[in-house]
């Protein structure tokens, strides 16, 4: 995390943290500081997959609206993620598309062909307790025994926007990012839809763009461009180099100095995931790069 700010780090930048209400802040707070850095005091309790990470999200971009400063860029950035390129290129590229939303729109949940992500929408999913959530409950009797039940109970269907489904990782613009405030504030009954939601913050945000003057300015829409995966770069997630190839894992690769090549290749900014430990040299090797070492 600390590595992370220090790479981004430069005039005209902010950073408004979230940091789980489950882990220490003050080890967070002791490693950065500074008046670009805005730590948020109202923390959620985060759980995979819930709607807790599209609120934390929410309550980053009240404050940040509230920071009295007009932003041309909002990026979506967790502690798992480096910068590929340096802030002096991150500025070009935002200069260079000033309206594109780099955002990555793979599906619509409604119709077919049917994915397993239809589901996420369709049925009432409680990953915000323990108890009920797939990754993280001491038990899975309560998980299996309430997926039962949700299957004979369909959810009713938000008819608002239709839902998409993408990737959660995103830099959108200062206007778009206004305009989902605005939707957010006027619609509370979306709020309360996507807290039954399975992994929303793949849907929350990019059901709003998708029905939005925006949507012609998406960087990757799948269902715009026909369906062509292979448009782009197939580890391209709006912004991000994501590597979901490695087959039987529900979770990306671990990036280590063996990517190095392919990062320096991406037109992307950013890359996750990145762990500490297996890939520090690969952040070392970043870094330099960065620095045109």
């Amino acid at each position: 995390f600390a590595r992370l700010i220090e790479a981004l780090r430069g005039e005209g930048v902010w950073f408004f943290v979230h940091v789980d209400a489950k882990s220490r802040e003050a080890e967070f707070r002791r490693r950065v500081c500074g008046g670009d850095i805005q730590f948020l005091d109202d923390r959620v309790e985060i759980h995979w997959g819930g709607f807790s990470q599209v609120e934390a999200t929410l309550r980053l971009l009240w404050v940040a609206d509230r920071a009295g400063v007009v932003f041309d860029r909002f990026c979506r950035l967790s502690g798992a993620d480096y910068p590929i390129r340096s802030p002096s290129q991150i500025r070009a590229a935002f200069a260079a598309n000033p309206e594109t939303e780099y955002i990555r729109v793979d599906r619509r949940l409604t119709g077919e062909p049917r994915t397993r992500q239809h589901r996420f929408v369709e049925r009432f999913h409680l990953w915000d307790s323990v108890w009920f959530n797939p990754r993280q409950s001491p038990s899975r009797v309560p998980g299996a025994v309430w997926n039962g039940l949700s299957s004979l109970l369909p959810k009713r269907r938000w008819v608002g926007v239709p839902p998409y489904h993408g990737s959660s990782w995103w830099c959108l613009t200062g206007r778009c990012i206004e305009h989902v405030r605005r939707f957010v504030s006027d619609n509370p009954d979306y709020l309360r839809f996507h807290r039954g939601v399975a992994i929303s913050e793949e849907i929350f945000f990019h059901s709003i763009i998708k029905a939005s003057p925006f949507a012609p300015r998406i960087s990757q829409d799948f269902e715009r461009d026909g369906g062509a995966k292979n448009r782009g770069e197939v580890c391209e997630h709006g912004g991000h180099f994501i590597d979901w190839s490695h087959a039987g894992s529900a979770s990306p690769k671990i990036l280590d100095e063996s990517d190095f090549p392919r990062l320096i290749a991406s037109r992307c900014l950013f890359a996750r995931k990145f762990s500490a430990g297996a890939s520090d040299p690969l952040i070392e090797m970043l870094a330099r790069h960065a620095r045109g070492g």
